[in-house]
């Protein structure tokens, strides 16, 4: 029984129109390319060690506004099979993962950046001096 009705909510070839959590995606989907906007925007503000970081988080953002936004678009006008909820489940599903792992081997890589950056430092100015 439990399954039917996750079934049936999942693979509804034309479900309804969106409800409280549909309206909270197309909001996320709206950030997502406002947030990368303002990344690109002040791209050369970005210290040197955080902009490999940001360029992979605007990236990972626009991807996740514009496949949203195409999601969005089939479940409005009831695409069959496109618009079903599993492809927007799955699509969460796969950006949270891939996000998180991306932005954590990014992350990462920081610390070792940071400190390269600070010993060319240290170096143009012992050559400069």
């Amino acid at each position: 029984n439990m399954f039917s009705t996750i079934s049936n909510y999942l693979f509804i070839i034309r479900p309804p129109a969106f409800a409280a959590l549909g309206t909270a995606f197309i909001i996320s989907s709206f950030a997502s390319f406002a947030i990368s906007a303002v990344i690109a925007i002040a791209k050369n503000k970005i210290p040197l060690f955080y902009r490999s970081f940001s360029r992979k988080l605007k990236t990972l953002l626009l991807w996740y506004g514009t496949i949203s936004m195409l999601l969005i678009f089939f479940r409005i006008e009831q695409v069959p099979y496109l618009s079903m909820r599993i492809w927007l489940w799955i699509w969460c599903l796969l950006i949270l993962i891939l996000g998180i792992f991306i932005l954590i081997k990014e992350y990462k890589k920081i610390p070792a950046r940071k400190e390269r950056y600070l010993n060319e430092l240290k170096q143009k100015r012992y050559f400069n001096a």
